[in-house]
């Protein structure tokens, strides 16, 4: 079979449309943020930016799928920001004033108190953790020192939480990376109330990741149970893989591109699915404040950084990224920890290229919350669409692909109580609502 070649006539007509989508997204993402800008006007540049990605995709298959393929991923990876459009809204408060805790401040969110929303538990420089509970709303109010065994948390000089349970028993219990690489454990006795455990372990022995280890926990393998990704001072994020029943092992460096990631200094990760493509990638905050993107495709890639508002995303130093739906609208926005103790508040304003209307349909979800069942109604206007029940972590724990049911029932049973958010979705219309499991 004659292999195809891209000869330097399609190549130059190859670069020409690359550009073109370069120039036309670049117009694009400044436009969202101009006020003055019409649905009317955006929507139309959409449909141009998506002719010009079908054009591509065709010169793709016509001029040869290694070439150009990576071309077209590479393309794609660095305009990520068509499928979530973050906007600064400036630092997160409590009672009114800006939330500080002097130095390195690392954030996470969880619903410990089983209230519907989710409360924020912030690390620092200190070692302890603060907690600022939310009252429903996104308005949070002055933060308490998290304790355990009835006296105040502190793992010595830095701290980085993050919750999960890996025992099953239906409750998150609390992980804390620290200054010397460890990972101290709590667990949780099913009321928010924590016992110190001791040191987390992998490969038969405490684990180590050197100094500064920031936590994040992610189903890497699609295999029904949470591994364990640290990264560190030096700049590289460990990886540990769960056997299923909270065994792990592991510990090498995480590779994109072929080689080990090293963003230079205090790699700070979290994956989520930025590119909406149904599958998580990585965000790694670093020293200089900005974050990295890795793309996942059969592999990770590098993408351009992380951008709001028509440019990188710099909080000065030492960025500590999460993803949270902190306005309950549906879609993750992004809450950012730096050196000086504050944390960012970027709002996730989500378009996706081929969503030209950009509308929604009234669509209802019953009950919610929910302590099993969902049943989702009036859906009649819609076809062939899909519906994905995303957890906060940006995992797709339920999809239903091609549907054109008037209504739908989907039981959650089997998954842990929190917060979820249902995605409905087709060619035209995207549709978000938060559901709460109970």
């Amino acid at each position: 079979m004659k292999k195809n070649n891209l000869f330097p006539r399609n190549a130059s007509y190859w670069n020409k449309l690359v550009q073109k989508f370069y120039n036309l997204n670049a117009k694009i993402s400044k436009l969202i943020f101009t006020k003055t800008t019409s649905a009317t006007e955006i929507n139309f540049l959409l449909e141009r930016l998506n002719k010009l990605f079908k054009k591509l995709s065709h010169l793709k298959t016509k001029v040869g799928f290694k070439i150009a393929g990576t071309a077209l991923a590479l393309m794609l990876a660095t305009t990520s920001a068509n499928a979530q459009n973050f906007t600064n809204i400036g630092f997160l408060q409590a009672n009114g004033t800006d939330i500080d805790v002097g130095y390195l401040s690392n954030p996470f969110f969880a619903d410990i108190d089983n209230d519907g929303d989710l409360d924020l538990f912030l690390g620092g420089y200190a070692g302890n953790i603060k907690v600022f509970s939310n009252n429903g709303q996104g308005v949070f109010s002055a933060g308490i020192n998290l304790q355990a065994n009835g006296s105040d948390i502190n793992v010595g000089g830095y701290s980085s939480p993050a919750f999960a349970d890996l025992d099953e028993d239906g409750d998150l219990d609390l992980f804390i990376g620290n200054y010397s690489g460890y990972i101290v454990v709590f667990t949780n006795n099913g009321s928010g109330i924590f016992s110190g455990l001791g040191l987390f372990q992998a490969n038969g022995a405490n684990l180590d990741v050197g100094d500064y280890a920031t936590i994040v926990f992610t189903d890497f393998e699609n295999d029904g149970d949470l591994d364990l990704f640290v990264g560190n001072y030096d700049g590289n994020i460990k990886g540990y893989l769960n056997n299923g029943s909270g065994i792990f092992t592991g510990g090498g460096n995480f590779i994109a591109d072929g080689t080990e990631i090293d963003v230079g200094k205090f790699a700070k990760p979290f994956f989520v699915d930025i590119d909406d493509d149904s599958d998580i990638d990585l965000l790694v905050g670093n020293y200089y404040g900005n974050i990295n993107v890795f793309i996942k495709n059969t592999s990770f890639f590098a993408s351009s950084d992380l951008m709001a508002d028509g440019s990188e995303i710099d909080v000065g130093l030492i960025a500590s990224p999460t993803f949270v739906d902190i306005d309950s609208d549906g879609d993750l926005d992004l809450i950012v920890g730096d050196y000086y103790g504050t944390i960012s508040f970027f709002k996730n304003l989500e378009i996706n290229v081929n969503n030209s209307k950009l509308q929604e349909s009234e669509i209802t979800v019953s009950p919610n919350p929910t302590k099993n069942l969902i049943t989702i109604s009036y859906l009649e206007n819609l076809e062939n669409y899909n519906v994905q029940i995303i957890d906060i972590s940006g995992k797709i724990v339920e999809s239903y692909t091609n549907l054109n049911e008037n209504s739908l029932q989907i039981d959650l049973s089997g998954h842990n109580k929190g917060i979820y958010i249902l995605k409905i979705f087709n060619d035209n219309v995207i549709k978000t609502s938060k559901i709460i499991l109970e």
